[in-house]
């Protein structure tokens, strides 16, 4: 920031990246910011203001349901380790014989798999622009006038991979 009696100006940046605990979630964002305070004249001033954002997200939507229900000590994939697991063997007591069993029962959904072999990216570019004249001709009398632009532009790419149910399925 800095300036003089006829103009003030103040620039800041900002870069900020999370990789998530989670498998797979990364958000990077970029961002810069400009204000700055003109005095054109006795009696007229500018202000403007610019601001611009990047975003680069690789984000797996929480689905809370299937944390839930997936129990930790099952390995999402086969012994070979690509394979998504589509049945989990355990043994279960039969309540008749007493006996244990083996049992097989379909493998509730991972998002493992998803995270690791899949993508799901977004990529946002966004700019304000905001611009504002203030006139004074006569002491308490103050004409403004203010004009603006805001532009964002979104880009997503989604990949299914093959090596998950979610592929498979699709």
């Amino acid at each position: 920031s800095g300036g003089n009696k006829n103009m003030n100006s103040y620039v800041s940046g900002s870069y900020y990246r999370q990789n998530s605990a989670t498998i797979g979630d990364m958000q990077e964002r970029i961002s810069v910011r400009s204000k700055n305070d003109y005095k054109l004249g006795r009696n007229l001033r500018a202000n403007i203001n610019l601001s611009g954002s990047y975003n680069n997200n690789d984000l797996f939507s929480a689905n809370s349901v299937s944390k839930l229900e997936v129990i930790p000590i099952y390995e999402p994939y086969e012994l070979d380790g690509v394979t998504p697991r589509l049945y989990n063997y355990y043994y279960k007591k039969n309540t008749l014989t007493g006996e244990y069993e083996l049992y097989k029962a379909k493998f509730v959904y991972s998002e493992v798999p998803n995270r690791t072999y899949s993508d799901n990216n977004q990529k946002t570019f966004s700019g304000d622009a905001n611009v504002k004249l203030e006139w004074e001709p006569i002491k308490g009398l103050t004409f403004t006038t203010q004009n603006g632009a805001s532009y964002t532009s979104t880009s997503e790419s989604i990949y299914e991979s093959s090596k998950t149910l979610d592929g498979i399925s699709s």
